[in-house]
């Protein structure tokens, strides 16, 4: 499974075929009601303690997986300096800082965000990915890491996968993800535990 939506036979039928950018990926949850207002009152400067709420759940409903993927660190999708200068918060960076904190493992800024690239939600999702294919790079050493990156919301996880293509040319063992909210075509229960 690619995008993170589980099937009858553990994969999504768009993505059959395709091999996954990530060693596996959980979810929380499907983007929508409370949830989603929880994820965009994230995004705000007063939302800290909703993004460290939630990264409790995601750590609470997960803890199994994370100890199967023996992580060794917590990588953030990086916001661009000025996204988050004019946002004043980043909920990725939040949630990962919490979420390393609660499997005692190192919250690591691995990765910085070179491009202002256009809002992947504004985008035609047959865009997305060349949006962010090449706006990521390395920050410091990965060499032999497990790492986990986190990222908020994912819808057709190209920006998950362009992180985790770049966490794993830097020489990282395993690359695995994790978001707060799946948007679309999502239920409750995805989980995909990768080899």
């Amino acid at each position: 499974m690619v995008c993170g939506e589980p099937g009858a036979d553990g994969s999504c039928r768009r993505c059959r075929g395709q091999r996954p950018d990530w060693d596996g990926i959980v979810i929380l949850a499907a983007y929508g009601d409370q949830l989603r207002e929880a994820v965009l009152r994230c995004k705000r400067p007063n939302g800290d303690d909703v993004s460290r709420a939630l990264a409790a759940l995601l750590v609470g409903r997960h803890r199994e997986t994370f100890a199967g993927w023996r992580i060794d660190g917590v990588v953030p999708v990086p916001m661009h300096w000025l996204r988050r200068m004019s946002r004043g918060t980043s909920a990725a960076d939040e949630i990962a800082r919490r979420v390393a904190g609660l499997l005692g493992v190192p919250f690591l800024r691995a990765l910085s965000r070179q491009t202002a690239t256009t809002m992947q939600n504004a985008l035609p999702v047959s865009e997305r990915r060349g949006n962010v294919a090449t706006a990521f790079r390395l920050r410091q050493p990965v060499t032999a890491r497990r790492l986990l990156v986190i990222d908020d919301v994912v819808t057709t996880g190209s920006t998950l996968a362009a992180c985790s293509c770049t966490l794993a040319a830097g020489g990282a063992d395993a690359v695995y993800a994790a978001a707060i909210a799946r948007a679309d075509r999502m239920g409750d229960d995805a989980s995909y535990h990768g080899a």
